[in-house]
């Protein structure tokens, strides 16, 4: 095919994609501001991936693989920054609608225990004339349905961000877990003893990312402190691995699928059968360490 062509057909995408989020964006502003601004943070990490285009068609693959994609990758690249990151935004922008409906009751929630209570009233009023008119124990349990519904449709938004502040604080307690870097010799024998290389590879199932992520928890176990490397290469492609910072050689990168000691630097060539494609080129163009 035409490479022009491909060119137009990606454009074409590109501004249909762009075009739908714009009108999204646009509903979302005028039924909601707050809503519009949560979806503004949970898009945000696009920008950091428009950030790292270096050429005009890095940036036409970035937009061709929309916003939603890059969140993804991010979210790979980065769990615990992004983590806290939407923990405290998503927090603010809720507390700040709890504010405003405080201050301004004739905000109407957006919330699911509104429509809950609209489903009780009508539902149970029916129920209540058509069945048993006069049982004290369902107008009891309608009477705390109902006292439930508006409790959740008034504080839900307290609810979500105490939720929200536990899980920001869990990934700060985790980040500060007892760990060190080992010696060689360390790293050698905790490589042995792993089990991780047992696991079958599976597409889309079980794939390196799993590999060097359950690598990793295992050696965050032991005590030891280690990083996941996600190397690049030509074809746009990546793949996952280990690494550890040892106290006497230095950054020692670890092939998990294999228990194997691999050299990671820009320019060198990585197994053909390691890389996402073996008939691809395998050369590194680049890779990041998540510590």
């Amino acid at each position: 095919m035409d490479p022009w062509i491909g060119i137009v057909l990606s454009l074409i995408a590109i501004i249909l994609i762009y075009y739908e989020l714009f009108v999204i964006s646009r509903w979302l502003f005028n039924r909601n501001r707050i809503g519009f601004a949560a979806f503004l943070v949970f898009l945000s990490p696009f920008a950091l991936a428009l950030a790292q285009a270096r050429t005009l068609l890095d940036l036409l693959w970035i937009l061709l693989l929309t916003p939603f994609y890059s969140v993804v990758i991010t979210f790979l690249l980065f769990t615990s920054w992004i983590l806290r990151f939407y923990c405290v935004a998503f927090t603010i922008l809720l507390l700040l609608e709890y504010t405003l409906r405080i201050s301004h009751p004739q905000i109407q929630s957006a919330s699911n225990a509104f429509c809950y209570d609209i489903f009780w009233k009508s539902n149970l009023k029916q129920e209540t004339k058509t069945v048993v008119r006069k049982n004290k124990l369902l107008r009891v349990a309608r009477g705390c349905k109902q006292h439930l519904t508006r409790a959740l449709d008034r504080h839900w938004n307290l609810l979500v961000a105490a939720v929200l502040l536990a899980v920001l604080a869990t990934t700060i307690v985790q980040a500060n877990v007892d760990v060190r870097n080992p010696t060689c010799q360390e790293v050698q024998k905790f490589v042995v003893s792993d089990k991780t290389d047992q696991h079958r590879y599976i597409e889309n199932s079980y794939t390196c990312m799993d590999f060097a992520s359950d690598f990793r928890n295992n050696a965050v176990k032991a005590g030891f402190k280690c990083g996941i490397v996600v190397i690049f290469f030509p074809d746009y492609s990546s793949h996952a691995l280990d690494c550890f910072n040892t106290t006497d050689k230095g950054i020692i990168f670890i092939e998990p699928q294999f228990d194997q000691t691999v050299v990671v630097a820009k320019g060198e060539t990585y197994w053909p059968t390691v890389s996402t494609n073996p008939l691809n080129n395998s050369t590194i163009t680049g890779y990041y360490i998540k510590w």
